[in-house]
């Protein structure tokens, strides 16, 4: 009697896990499902902390040159960066909306790239004042 109710009970399980799978047919859903607002607002600002990085590693770099050493990043410089940024990145967010549907496959290429360039920067920048100088 143990061993039918058990078999009973997993058929019935793998019934309700299947059953949601078979329901929602082939297509997939018409609109992807809404990112969370306090994942976005977290999502920037790590965003905008590597950004201002990159642009503190850039501005390092561009210091070696004479006529580019008025470029300096550093301090309460960052800070105004930092703010300067993440208010660049919500009036991107918000200029997104105007975008044609003609061009949305070619905006986020676009940024991947700019975006991964200051990352790349800033990520190195970190990792280097991170690491230990042997």
């Amino acid at each position: 009697m143990k061993k039918i109710l058990i078999l009973l009970f997993v058929l019935v399980l793998a019934l309700m896990i299947a059953t949601p799978v078979f329901a929602q047919g082939t297509e997939p859903p018409a609109t992807p499902p809404p990112i969370p607002t306090e994942f976005t607002a977290a999502l920037t600002g790590l965003l905008a902390f590597v950004v201002t990085q990159g642009l503190k590693s850039l501005s390092a770099f561009l210091a070696k040159y004479p006529w580019l050493a008025w470029i300096d990043i550093s301090g309460w410089g960052s800070v105004i960066v930092a703010f300067l940024v993440t208010g660049l990145l919500f009036y991107i967010n918000l200029g997104l909306s105007f975008v044609p549907t003609a061009y949305t496959s070619l905006v986020p290429l676009i940024f991947q790239f700019l975006i991964g360039l200051f990352t790349a920067y800033g990520s190195h920048l970190t990792m280097k004042s991170i690491a230990v100088n042997r």
